[in-house]
């Protein structure tokens, strides 16, 4: 196989908590840039990079855990003039679901929102399986996160 495929993954951001012998990677957006935290200081992932699909987390029962989710997709929409990205996907998105395409602006006609009047698609959601948590606490599908910088209605 040649090649390679985009995909968005997840990873365990490196922190100075973590032991000195832990190996770190920098984090890079698909331009080259490379992330930075909301203190403008470089994000590093624990180990060799992204996981996809996302991460398991194994606990105790009836022993609480908190987790701290940080979203670093790229902020805006898709420029067609400099061809970058920013936090829309790569793959085809469709605008008819719920929470998927009107922003809060709406649109003139709903069936071909305009990019500006679109949420983009840099928004992240955490759900769990299996937990003793009430169903408002377990990732509903409008509970999204968005980057930081992001300036969503």
């Amino acid at each position: 196989m040649t090649g390679g495929t985009t995909l968005r993954g997840y990873v365990q951001i490196w922190t100075p908590n973590l032991p000195a012998s832990t190996p770190k990677t920098p984090l890079f957006y698909l331009t080259g840039k490379p992330i930075l935290d909301n203190k403008g200081n470089p994000v590093y992932a624990v180990g060799t990079g992204p996981h996809y699909l996302g991460p398991i987390i194994s606990s105790t029962s009836h022993v609480p855990v908190r987790l701290r989710f940080d979203n670093y997709l790229p902020t805006g929409h898709y420029d067609p003039i400099t061809k970058t990205r920013g936090g829309d996907t790569f793959i085809p998105t469709d605008y008819t679901m719920p929470g998927c395409g009107l922003g809060p602006n709406g649109a003139i006609d709903p069936a071909v929102p305009q990019p500006f009047e679109r949420y983009t698609q840099n928004r992240t959601n955490i759900h769990l399986h299996g937990g003793d948590t009430p169903w408002i606490s377990d990732g509903e599908p409008h509970d999204w996160i968005t980057p930081a910088g992001e300036n969503t209605p």
